[in-house]
């Protein structure tokens, strides 16, 4: 969950919805989003029908790119040891990448928003997640997803292997690393995440092994990150105080312990501007 938003950043960027302070443009957006969510549930089933015959055939195996190889972990686990943080570029091989792009779910799997804080789209129903060895998502949509998207199927194993797990033990000193979370996400022209941390990092003290976060940004357009959905972090709510900005938001992953203060975020997306990512989370011990 996220805490300490900006309210009059919302304000700001007109996405503030409150019943008792903006009754009118909160009852608009509500409506927009059932109408938008009735027509996404109508179309989903036209279109996984045409999506049949295209089904995007996976890799052999999802590999990793040399700069997360377990020879070049050093320099990530620096990095990440120094600032709690770490950007790595090429983050999986070529072949995976284009696989990953080729295969990337078609927007009618992605719920509108719930709210002006997190203003980009989500895909809610496949959104994996650690519980008693269970996930949330529903297992026929789960069947049906995984179908024509045998490509995240593989993902979701490799992400959820040892290998994976000993690579982040490494970057974070840790004992052990299990995957706790899964999820896609699209954002486009408009979209906006407010600067924000994260529920746990008020409950746990910094430096305290918890949780560390991965934002994959698999491909954007756009003239800058700053504006095109590139998350940031800041040591603010209201994008004045940067930590860090993402250089690219292609092929490339923010690692972040989110036990740190950072608030994470980005700006009012411009015209023309999109970013489909995938953000994945584990537990450390």
């Amino acid at each position: 969950m996220a805490v300490n938003i900006s309210i009059e950043l919302l304000k700001k960027r007109g996405l503030f919805y409150s019943l008792r302070s903006r009754p009118l443009k909160t009852i608009f957006f509500r409506i927009k989003r059932f109408v938008f969510e009735k027509i996404r549930v109508h179309r989903r089933k036209k279109v996984i029908s045409k999506l049949e015959p295209y089904i995007v055939s996976p890799p052999t195996d999802i590999i990793l790119g040399k700069n997360f190889e377990f020879k070049n972990l050093e320099i990530v686990s620096e990095q990440y040891a120094s600032q709690n943080y770490a950007f790595i570029e090429n983050f999986f091989s070529q072949d995976t990448y284009n696989k990953i792009c080729d295969s990337f779910p078609h927007e009618v799997f992605f719920n509108y928003p719930r709210n002006g804080s997190k203003f980009y789209y989500w895909s809610e129903e496949f959104r994996w997640i650690r519980d008693d060895n269970k996930t949330t998502y529903n297992e026929k949509n789960a069947e049906t997803f995984f179908h024509l998207y045998p490509t995240f199927k593989k993902l979701f194993n490799f992400l959820n292997s040892e290998d994976m797990s000993e690579k982040v033990k490494i970057i974070t000193n840790s004992h052990e690393a299990e995957l706790y979370s899964i999820a896609l996400s699209r954002a486009k022209e408009g979209s906006f995440l407010s600067p924000h941390i994260d529920t746990i990092s008020t409950e746990k003290k910094p430096g305290e092994k918890i949780m560390m976060n991965f934002i994959y940004f698999l491909i954007g357009g756009g003239s800058s990150p700053h504006n095109s959905g590139g998350t940031g972090l800041y040591h603010d709510n209201e994008f004045k105080k940067s930590i860090f900005t993402p250089p690219t938001i292609k092929f490339s992953a923010l690692l972040y312990d989110s036990i740190e203060q950072f608030h994470h975020g980005f700006d009012v997306m411009a015209p023309g501007s999109f970013r489909w990512a995938i953000v994945f989370q584990f537990k450390l011990l």
